[in-house]
């Protein structure tokens, strides 16, 4: 896959999960989505979760990041831990079979669930880990 695919295959699984997982237009919050535009930022700018989720004060509620066979990396675990010290519950989704090595790196850090997706075809399944 070429880097682009790669990025076009991780734009189009974040609004995937993001609706399947984040909708949560019932309880008064709203969803963005940080790609392929980036719409919410923390830190002065520095740190662009991929799904947000708040309340209608705009004050983050969720957060979700989707990694990739190719982005579970320490670089990523560096990622994760100042997505968690934004101080709200932090979701990783990995590919299926990356749970527990995702669980060993992610050590430490405050995540509140840990996902695996499997795409099969067009569908998307997600399940807890």
């Amino acid at each position: 896959m070429t880097s682009k695919e790669q990025e076009n295959f991780h734009d189009t699984l974040c609004n995937i999960i993001a609706n399947q997982r984040f909708n949560f237009t019932e309880n008064g919050l709203a969803t963005y989505i940080n790609h392929p535009d980036k719409t919410i930022s923390f830190s002065n700018g520095n740190l662009w979760p991929d799904i947000v989720a708040v309340n209608g004060s705009n004050i983050a509620k969720c957060l979700g990041e989707v990694e990739t066979e190719e982005t579970i990396n320490e670089e990523s675990v560096e990622q994760w831990r100042a997505f968690a010290n934004i101080g709200v519950p932090l979701y990783l989704y990995v590919p299926f079979g990356f749970g527990s090595q995702t669980k060993i790196l992610a050590n430490g850090i405050n995540i509140a669930g840990f996902r695996e997706y499997q795409v099969i075809g067009n569908k998307v399944t997600i399940t807890n880990v």
